[in-house]
């Protein structure tokens, strides 16, 4: 029987093994194998003491190149984080500004049309579609519900706004956060959610 640090060490391997078959890392093996080598399968050939030289001296370098790029873009996104943070109450306002624009559209008073817009693809098959007579057999019941959904849809449309225009006013006053620690104590469960 394995222990429990040998399952740990297993679950890993067995993590990384999956992760290296995957769809995402497998294609680029042989991209970094030819790069690390130095050459590609077709090349001319070195002798193994040079290849060995080579190929740690481009793994290195790809490391290298990888780290920079990493650090640039973490560097980067603390600059950028400092930058909000330094002007986070003025983002509040207009965060706040936004959110409650969105709750005065959904609840329909703000008629902004850029928010009306809808955007589809319509495909029309040649002979129809295969799951149109199986679609016609339960047309009835679903279109029952459908009213049903539609009938509860539009209020629950509504108090989203009105939900929307409340965090967006707890935003330009600076109580959301006061909002959030009532709601983890009035509801202790919501502490155990994330």
């Amino acid at each position: 029987m394995l222990e429990l640090s040998g399952i740990g060490i297993l679950a890993a391997f067995l993590a990384g093994v999956i992760s290296f078959v995957s769809p995402c890392v497998l294609p680029l093996v042989p991209g970094y194998v030819s790069y690390v080598a130095g050459h590609s399968a077709d090349a001319v050939e070195l002798n193994a003491h040079n290849r060995r030289q080579q190929a740690l001296a481009m793994s290195l370098f790809f490391v290298l190149g990888f780290s920079t790029v990493f650090m640039i873009l973490g560097a980067s996104a603390t600059a950028l984080g400092q930058v909000l943070l330094s002007y986070r109450y003025e983002l509040n306002f207009v965060g706040g500004g936004i959110i409650i624009l969105f709750g005065l559209s959904m609840i329909g008073m703000a008629q902004i049309a850029i928010m009306r817009r809808d955007f589809r693809f319509h495909l029309s098959i040649p002979g129809g579609r295969p799951a149109s007579l199986l679609a016609a057999a339960f047309t009835d019941r679903l279109t029952r519900r459908l009213r049903g959904i539609g009938r509860v849809g539009r209020r629950l449309h509504q108090i989203a706004g009105l939900v929307m225009i409340a965090m967006g006013v707890a935003m330009l006053t600076g109580r959301l956060s006061a909002l959030s620690y009532w709601l983890l104590d009035a509801f202790p469960i919501l502490s155990r959610i994330g």
